[in-house]
């Protein structure tokens, strides 16, 4: 602008000698640094150099309430930056604030359930680790907090099969519980009930059974509505585990325990009805009363069917309805349940939740059934790039959906594809487990089956020999065996 022009400006507005030196002051470029730091440091939102952990963790709690996942992660990682850094400011071999610490595992724990809804389970279990190592440090009044950390990253670790981590967790877990409430409390039978679930999962049906009856006398002990409702829950669990082993007349008898408990006034009453709805239809199958199952189903999916807040049961009703039809060989009736099934997962969970993976994953069998290998092929590399991303190559679900996927282009006769699956596969965990894993020894071996037919006996023979120097090693170090990877179907 003319400067002529501006001394005009000037004094038609009333501005002095002053002002204008203060204006010309301020278009220098000491001064514009000047300004420029200051409008930096009023906009505190977005500068986490003046962030506060607490206040980014009251943040992230609001968006974590209101179901915004993504908002929340936002803030609990600028809470975890703003808290690692305040700590790192201690003076060396200092022990910093506790209530910084507390904040941190907050923020972490926190982060860890954002992560967990957004189906990032290998993410939200480090996170939930991390909360814990802080918490582990005897920091004060965060006792609940363990045990809340405790208990969803036992769940993580077994919604993704890792169950030995699982179960030594849900141990610690029951302990603390005790600690904290006693011999009998709710928090302790949630804490059974769920290591009775990670027993029967492995295979140790005793222990299941013991922990199973051991949560049902902890309800019985504490007392209460909240008490009767986890008695339902428990009952249900362990109707099913005595489905899977087979004791129907059993499994009947608790599934009917826990429909007298049921009240039509009760909150959770639509919810419980309908998982002993469920467990009633999977034992009508195991004894071949098909027609009374799909009557079970039917009217477990019209109480849930228009109710927004149960569509996760809704999805697994579907998924059981339709596992039902292709056990009697309906796959026309079948594929549309499980068409409806994934479409409804993906609105309740988003399209890359590992729910949708596992639901993907039994529509692949479905195909493969009918002779459809292509679509099963197509099917089971959708539910294989989500759970990579999601529970990651060290997870037995994951490894499963690789053995379904290799298993159908063996059928294909692609069998260079299924080599270069499993090389893929095998490096990824030596970078994730190390070297030695059962998982891994039985990763090679069911790769040594393609490298015979495409390279030889001897290629596939060295396989073999690596799987097996795995295996002595494991026998022989104090490291638990984690169980087998699943064999090819």
């Amino acid at each position: 602008m003319h400067r002529d022009h501006v001394s005009a400006q000037c004094k038609r507005s009333g501005l002095g000698r002053q002002d204008r030196h203060d204006r010309r002051m301020a278009n220098s470029p000491k001064a514009l640094t000047v300004i420029a730091a200051i409008l930096v440091m009023s906009n505190l939102g977005a500068c986490q150099w003046f962030d506060d952990g607490n206040e980014l963790n009251s943040l992230g709690m609001k968006a974590l309430t209101a179901g915004k996942y993504e908002q929340a992660e936002h803030y609990f990682e600028r809470a975890i930056t703003t808290l690692d850094r305040q700590i790192g400011q201690n003076k060396p071999g200092s022990t910093p604030p506790p209530s910084l610490v507390r904040q941190l595992a907050y923020a972490y724990g926190n982060l860890g359930k954002s992560q967990k809804e957004r189906g990032r389970y290998s993410d939200a279990a480090n996170s939930y680790a991390k909360a814990i190592d802080l918490l582990d440090e005897g920091v004060p009044r965060t006792e609940e907090f363990l045990l809340h950390c405790t208990h969803e990253l036992s769940l993580l670790l077994f919604n993704q099969r890792k169950l030995v981590d699982a179960e030594q967790l849900c141990r610690q877990e029951l302990v603390l519980a005790k600690q904290l409430y006693g011999a009998h409390s709710v928090r302790g039978a949630i804490a059974a009930n769920n290591l009775a679930r990670i027993c029967e999962t492995d295979g140790k049906n005793e222990e299941a059974e013991k922990n199973y009856r051991l949560a049902l006398e902890m309800c019985e002990g504490a007392g209460g509505k909240e008490a009767e409702r986890q008695t339902i829950d428990i009952l249900n669990n362990f109707a099913v585990f005595y489905e899977k082993i087979g004791y129907y007349a059993d499994a009947r008898e608790l599934v009917e325990r826990s429909l007298k408990l049921q009240k039509p006034s009760s909150a959770g009453y639509i919810a419980d009805r309908v998982k002993s709805l469920f467990v009633l239809a999977l034992i009508n199958k195991d004894t071949y009363e098909f027609e009374e199952a799909e009557h079970n189903y039917d009217q477990a999916l019209a109480l849930i069917e228009n109710a927004p807040e149960h569509r996760q049961l809704l999805c697994e009703g579907l998924d059981h309805y339709a596992d039902l039809l292709q056990a009697q060989h309906k796959f026309e009736r079948a594929e549309p349940v499980y068409e409806r099934c994934v479409a409804v997962c993906e609105k309740v969970h988003g399209k890359d939740h590992p729910h949708v993976a596992e639901r993907l994953s039994d529509f692949a069998v479905l195909y493969r059934r009918e002779g459809r290998l292509n679509e099963a092929k197509t099917t089971l590399k959708r539910a294989l790039s989500i759970q990579e991303n999601s529970v990651g190559v060290d997870s037995l679900v994951y490894l499963e959906t690789v053995n379904r996927l290799t298993a159908v282009l063996k059928e294909l006769g692609e069998y260079a594809e299924a080599d270069q699956l499993y090389s893929s596969v095998v490096q990824r965990m030596r970078k994730k487990v190390g070297p030695d894993h059962p998982y891994l020894a039985d990763m090679l071996d069911n790769q040594a089956m393609f490298v015979e037919k495409l390279r030889g006996k001897r290629a596939a023979d060295k396989l073999r020999s690596t799987a097996k120097l795995i295996r002595v090693r494991l026998a022989g170090s104090l490291q638990q065996p984690a169980r087998s990877a699943p064999p090819m179907p």
